[in-house]
């Protein structure tokens, strides 16, 4: 497991926190290592908490790349709630779509009671 990846496992779904500098490769190690902490402890919910990662500003191709990789991470495996602050959650949902067009189940969120109540309501 990555240093930078802090996971927590709950009753009905599994948080990592991703810590340390926002780099795409290190991004996306970070969510295969997610992803992976949630299959193992055989929970379907994810919540991915970004708020103390660092430098957090992807350009639109990374958006996209990271969107990719989300979507072939979670189809038909795993709801995820991405939970980040207003600074690096942009409002147009780019991102999280680009998931959802892959048939990942993901959101978006700058409240974490909300992403909370949207992972864990009944699919």
């Amino acid at each position: 497991m990555l240093e930078d990846v802090a996971v927590v496992a709950h009753q009905d779904y599994v948080e990592v926190r991703y810590l340390g500098s926002f780099s795409l490769d290190r991004f996306k190690q970070q969510m295969e290592q997610s992803a992976k902490a949630c299959l193992e402890r055989k929970c379907c919910r994810l919540l991915v908490n970004i708020t103390a990662l660092s430098g957090y500003a992807p350009i639109t191709f990374e958006r996209h790349e990271i969107g990719s990789l989300g979507g072939q991470l979670t189809r038909g495996k795993l709801k995820v709630a991405v939970f980040g602050t207003k600074d690096q959650i942009t409002s147009d949902q780019f991102t999280a779509q680009v998931a959802r067009n892959r048939g990942g189940v993901v959101q978006t969120f700058v409240d974490r009671d909300e992403a909370l109540h949207w992972l864990l309501v009944s699919d």
